[in-house]
């Protein structure tokens, strides 16, 4: 067989012009020596091996068509996104290095081709400055001020800043590489499938079935704090339950506007949509059964559809009689001492403690505190509190400028998305939904928990946010078609 190929190698060859043979024998001894390096390094690191045989593969995916990228943002990042930052890749968690790698094979395939993306391609429309002020305000804004003050600029500052610029990496991923209603059809039912097997895996955890606890520990265990994940609130892959809940929801008003836009395919959505309600309450979150409730309310509402309320009737009871072991702990934290769970209690005093009265110290209102929002302590598994209310923390990181930034950029969201999602005609209407609905719920539970920077959950967001805008681009791509076929006739 060998010499065959070879035959067929020689004879091909001998027909092919010279640059095509230096060519030939260029991908040949390539191969060759690719090969051979993957022999050795499956013999001596058959895990580095199999990372960069995917990584090839993906490479060569997204080289082939572009939108792969998003599509592997969207589907993979959730499954990963609980695993410690350097845990499996130095410094960084595993989606944020699946980002910049893909971000480097898309630069890489513009600048090899010699067709870079045009440039009204990367002009901002409102919702992207909007984004970017926000993520100035959230990094440079007070760290110009922390300098300026003169106070210690350390690490975590730094970590903390960069994070809206990485939920902006990824909404521009997803929006330059997704160009078709078709690509946005897909990346919606990536991420449903994705978070179908979140919620399945969060259920199981919660419920302490099929050993899925045991199975979590080894990667999903936040700072190697192994009671998190041997609890009954299921933080899944994303290793946050009020993440998870949020992600559940996002993607149970896709599948709710999937229905409602094809009624056909109720024999698999009718499953998925079950699922994500289950999944919401095995997180045991108030704030997260808030979220569902703010969800079903404003897709019925905003589809006028009251009675798409009624289906809630009938999934609502089936969650809460299936998590009822998970549930009724968090329930019966009411009957203490103080009439409300100890969680609270520990809220309270740490919002009270460790962050307000350094926000009202001096000028720390307007200008912010410091980016990183968490504070070092002794005691406590973690060695550190976390700020537990969304618009304090606003105020922490950036102070007014901050907050007044969080706004506009909530408000143009809201504009950009609200009309296309009362009509739902195509898929990135859809989209346009689950972010409009998305945004809300944000809104009100950032009186709780900063949940626009919640890993998974704000992923998914944006990349919404993200697929929305497609729907825009094809517009006016059609209206600019239109346009010169009238000059053509015209003239």
């Amino acid at each position: 067989m060998s010499a065959l190929i070879a035959d067929d190698f020689a004879s091909l060859l001998a027909r092919a012009d010279r640059s095509d043979r230096r060519r030939a024998c260029a991908v040949l001894v390539v191969g060759v020596i690719a090969a051979a390096g993957a022999g050795l390094l499956a013999v001596r690191a058959p895990v580095a091996c199999l990372g960069l045989l995917v990584g090839g593969a993906l490479a060569a995916a997204v080289w082939r068509q572009p939108a792969v990228a998003a599509y592997a943002i969207i589907g993979i990042t959730p499954l990963v996104v609980g695993i410690d930052r350097g845990r499996l890749v130095p410094q960084m968690r595993v989606n944020e290095a699946l980002t910049l790698f893909l971000v480097g094979v898309l630069c890489m395939r513009a600048v090899l081709q010699g067709r870079p993306w045009r440039l009204r391609d990367l002009r901002l429309d409102s919702v992207s400055r909007a984004f970017v002020w926000f993520a100035i305000a959230s990094s440079l804004i007070p760290i110009v001020f922390m300098v300026a003050r003169g106070r210690p600029l350390e690490m975590d500052d730094l970590t903390y800043a960069v994070v809206m610029w990485k939920f902006l990496l990824l909404y521009v991923v997803v929006r330059l590489t997704v160009r078709s209603q078709r690509e946005v059809t897909i990346a919606l039912w990536v991420s449903m499938i994705a978070g179908v097997l979140v919620g399945v895996i969060g259920i199981l955890q919660s419920l302490d079935l099929l050993g899925v606890r045991a199975l979590l520990e080894p990667l999903f265990a936040p700072f190697g704090y192994t009671d998190v994940v041997s609890s009954a609130r299921a933080g899944s892959t994303v290793g946050l339950p009020a993440a998870t809940a949020d992600l559940m929801v996002l993607n149970l008003v896709i599948a709710l506007g999937m229905l409602y836009r094809k009624p056909a395919l109720a024999w698999c959505l009718a499953p998925m949509t079950l699922v994500f309600v289950v999944a919401v309450f095995s997180a045991a979150e108030f704030s997260s059964a808030l979220g569902l409730v703010i969800a079903l309310v404003c897709v019925a509402v905003r589809l006028r559809r009251l009675d798409l309320l009624r289906w809630s009737v009938l999934a609502l009871p089936v969650a809460v009689a299936g998590l009822w072991p998970t549930i009724a702990p968090r329930i019966a934290d009411f009957s203490s001492l103080h009439g409300m769970p100890t969680s609270w209690l520990v809220r309270y005093h740490n919002l009270t403690t460790y962050f307000w009265p350094q926000i009202v110290d001096g000028s720390n209102f307007l200008v912010g505190v410091r980016p990183a929002a968490r504070v070092p302590v002794d005691e406590g598994a973690f060695g550190f509190i976390w700020i537990e209310s969304g618009y304090l923390w606003l105020l922490w990181g950036g102070g007014l400028p901050l907050f007044a930034a969080f706004c506009w950029f909530v408000w143009r969201s809201l504009k950009a998305t609200g009309p296309p999602a009362r009509l739902l005609a195509t898929p990135s209407a859809v989209a346009a939904l689950a972010a409009y609905t998305g945004l809300v719920s944000c809104v009100v539970l950032m009186i709780f928990d900063p949940h626009i920077t919640y890993r998974g959950s704000a992923d998914a967001l944006f990349g919404l946010l993200a697929l929305s805008a497609c729907g825009h681009q094809v517009v006016q791509k059609n209206r600019r078609q239109q346009h010169r076929t009238s000059q053509g006739a015209g003239s």
